[in-house]
């Protein structure tokens, strides 16, 4: 049996990535996760029997290479097919997801077969078959439900928020020590001159001193032009430092709407699946203007309309995410508490589940109202400072 082309190898592969442009499954896998890692498994397998193949000593024969393709081919239908099957009841988000997770085996399964195909040895296809196994791991260990999806996206838009403000921090961290060793220069340079009683025994400088020196201004010129524009000026400390309070409300409130979705229920078509959905977006999009907001307090500030433009794109950000945060899971007990109990254990349970709900509606309640207290009172912070900052820079008048 010939070995199939490349090219209708690789279309095939790629055809296993078809099933996600149909409709949403009808029914979730009974396997669950048990099944997928099964599968993942079985893809591991038919990628590895690629390396051993070339790593045998002789030219593998076309029936052999075409057995090995074949399984590479059936392995990563029947694990996108399967993964398709997660589709059941989910939003853009998981399908998304779960589509991109398997177009991530696809592609490093379709580098396996061209190689394998173009006859390179055990050791290349080796490090091929590593990538196969890192996308098969991604695969399934990554969320299936719309919940562990949701989480995950707000999990790493909170990453991304706290890289943000560490670089700011950073930034205020070196641009303090630079002004304060700027300090130290200028008081020792008005300090009494000491050189004047021994200026008349110094030896006549030579054109080559000379020479030396104005390359040494130079130097010096050149690295101060260096720190001015990688440090901050004092007017413009104030305004990072006042963005670093508005990326610390930004965290405060990430963390204040991901926690009510972790110990929440789960999140279905029929339960806050379009709110949620609509959060991780504005979370996004919140990340996004972060790293804007960072980006364009880097020195030096002339253009302040940007400047107010990016810090009112993240405070609006903000308010949008609180304010759509569904109040289904203000404080909703999780899936199943409480179950399993009879009589007057069950009343009790469903006692202590209702007051256990009611505390967490108070927490989760308490924590969105002080999250947006922090948003609204370092948003207008950066407003004020931003304000007086350019209005200095126009008219050469500082305010207070």
């Amino acid at each position: 049996m010939a070995p199939p082309s490349l090219e209708s190898a690789k279309a095939t592969l790629e055809a296993a990535l078809d099933v996600f442009a149909a409709q949403n499954s009808l029914a979730r896998p009974p396997g669950g996760r048990t099944e997928l890692k099964a599968l993942g498994e079985k893809a591991k397998q038919a990628a590895s029997r690629a390396a051993i193949l070339a790593s045998g000593g002789s030219t593998p024969s076309a029936e052999e290479v075409s057995g090995v393709v074949y399984g590479l081919e059936q392995s990563t239908i029947a694990i996108c097919s399967y993964t398709h099957g997660f589709t059941h009841g989910s939003g853009p988000s998981l399908k998304d997801s779960l589509k991109q997770r398997c177009s991530g085996l696809v592609e490093p399964t379709q580098e396996l077969v061209a190689k394998l195909m173009s006859g390179a040895d055990g050791g290349e296809l080796r490090a091929i078959v590593g990538k196969v196994w890192a996308a098969v791991d991604e695969l399934v260990a990554g969320p299936i439900d719309n919940k562990g999806c949701l989480f995950r996206k707000l999990a790493d838009v909170m990453a991304g928020v706290k890289s943000a403000a560490k670089e700011l921090e950073e930034l205020v961290v070196e641009s303090k020590q630079e002004l304060a060793a700027a300090d130290r220069t200028s008081a020792g340079s008005r300090g009494p001159a000491a050189r004047t009683s021994t200026e008349g025994s110094r030896p006549p400088r030579s054109s080559d001193d000379e020479e030396d020196d104005a390359q040494s201004s130079e130097v010096e010129e050149d690295e101060d032009d260096f720190r001015d524009m990688g440090h901050l000026s004092a007017s413009e400390l104030g305004a990072a430092e006042a963005a670093a309070g508005l990326l610390a409300a930004a965290q405060e409130a990430m963390r204040a709407v991901s926690r009510p979705l972790l110990e929440g229920p789960e999140v279905t078509g029929s339960h806050c699946l379009d709110e949620w959905e609509s959060m991780a977006w504005h979370a996004q999009k919140l990340r996004s203007s972060c790293e804007a907001l960072v980006a364009c307090l880097y020195p030096p500030h002339e253009d302040f309309g940007e400047l107010l433009g990016t810090a009112e794109s993240v405070s609006i950000t903000l308010e949008l995410l609180l304010s759509e945060f569904p109040e289904a899971y203000a404080g909703a007990a999780p899936a199943g508490a409480g179950a399993g109990a009879g009589g007057m254990e069950a009343a009790g349970a469903q006692a202590e589940g209702q007051q256990q709900a009611a505390g967490r509606t108070s927490d989760a309640s308490a924590a969105l109202e002080a999250a947006q207290q922090s948003v609204d009172a370092a948003a207008q912070r950066l407003q004020d400072t931003l304000s007086r900052q350019a209005h200095a820079a126009r008219t050469g008048v500082a305010t207070s």
